[in-house]
């Protein structure tokens, strides 16, 4: 994807795909040591906040605005950098549309990957059903055609 080509359109796949990279990498980072329960509810409350338009500045300086407008800035910032590095690391430039989706589906991930956590946290170490919602699949728009992989090894 060169910027000459400009924004692309993500499939709903390809956004799945590439929140469940958000997943893994997410979950596999502290899964040996995921700290307390407790740690992982407060993540979960913060996400929670986040799709609620409850959290971080927009929150508190956003007068006038539509509870969408509230939301999109909440998920903005709660999981903007994490989205905007995968994309990076991918090589990819979505449009806003897409930017949009994929927000709302590494929010979801993330709450599926802090649920595991808080698990793990509690001593349950068995496999997680929902990281099989992810699809593995191969990027229509990715620079050297990467195959959206995740990564199981660590599983």
């Amino acid at each position: 994807m060169s910027i000459r080509q400009g924004p692309i359109r993500l499939t709903q796949k390809e956004t799945v795909s590439l929140a469940g990279l958000c997943y893994d990498a997410f979950a596999s980072a502290f899964e040996n040591n995921p700290g307390s329960a407790d740690h992982w509810e407060e993540v979960l409350e913060l996400n929670k906040d986040a799709f609620q338009g409850k959290y971080g500045v927009a929150a508190n300086f956003s007068i006038g605005f539509s509870e969408e407008q509230k939301q999109a800035a909440s998920l903005k910032e709660r999981f903007g950098g994490l989205v905007d590095a995968t994309l990076q690391k991918h090589g990819m430039i979505v449009d806003q549309h897409s930017r949009m989706g994929l927000l709302l589906e590494t929010g979801k991930a993330l709450n599926d990957a802090a649920e595991k956590l808080k698990r793990n946290a509690q001593g349950d170490y068995s496999p997680d059903k929902k990281a099989d919602r992810f699809p593995l699949g191969k990027s229509r728009h990715s620079n050297q055609q990467i195959m959206i992989t995740r990564l199981r090894a660590c599983r």
